[in-house]
């Protein structure tokens, strides 16, 4: 990344940390840039290291949150990392499944655009178990977390598939909504902001 543009997304992320911590609904948190940035870090299924742009942890449920953060001017590309960042949040979760062995590993994975993209589908679509097919359809046959989608589905473990789905979230976090986030009344504080966000359709 050539280093304007690695300021740009350092300035970004920084930006959006600070942006989350002022919602007073997340806490704890660390960004990619921060030394060391190991908290950020997970690993997949395929034992590679991921790194996410921001970590925290969500007030209510006390859950980690992993984040990525697109900051675009435009939809264009943000599809496909959208779609990678559906296969390597899957991938992490099937692991930690596996490294566990009583309480299943639960945390939140946010997909945080600047833009809207993917304008014909609904979130909900997006969030969908035909969307997570499509997507793991797509990925290299050594990955090998591509089948485990059809054994969790085949030995009666959808619940896992599900809670995954359910904790997967896509916010459009554009500068008028940081501005409004920070100039509105002081309700806003005790709504999460997924909550905010999550209940509107894609192409809104």
């Amino acid at each position: 990344m050539p280093e304007e543009q690695h300021e740009k997304a350092r300035k970004y992320v920084k930006e959006l940390a600070d942006f989350l911590e002022k919602t007073k609904n997340y806490s704890n948190i660390v960004t990619v840039y921060d030394s060391p940035y190991i908290q950020t870090r997970k690993i997949d299924y395929n034992r590679k290291e991921i790194k996410f742009d921001l970590k925290g942890q969500y007030f209510k449920d006390k859950l980690d949150v992993y984040i990525e953060a697109k900051n675009y001017k435009k939809s264009v590309d943000l599809g496909s990392h959208y779609k990678k960042f559906v296969k390597q949040c899957f991938s992490i979760w099937v692991r930690e499944q596996e490294q566990i062995s009583s309480d299943p590993w639960i945390a939140w994975f946010f997909f945080i655009a600047s833009h809207p993209f993917y304008c014909t589908k609904t979130f909900k679509e997006l969030k969908s178990l035909d969307f997570l097919t499509e997507v793991l359809e797509e990925i290299d046959s050594n990955d090998k977390s591509k089948n485990k989608l059809q054994e969790y589905l085949s030995s009666n473990n959808e619940k896992i598939i599900e809670t995954f789905l359910k904790n997967i979230e896509i916010l459009y976090i554009t500068p008028n909504y940081k501005f409004l986030m920070a100039n509105i009344p002081a309700y806003f504080d005790e709504l999460s902001l997924f909550t905010n966000l999550g209940g509107r359709d894609n192409n809104e």
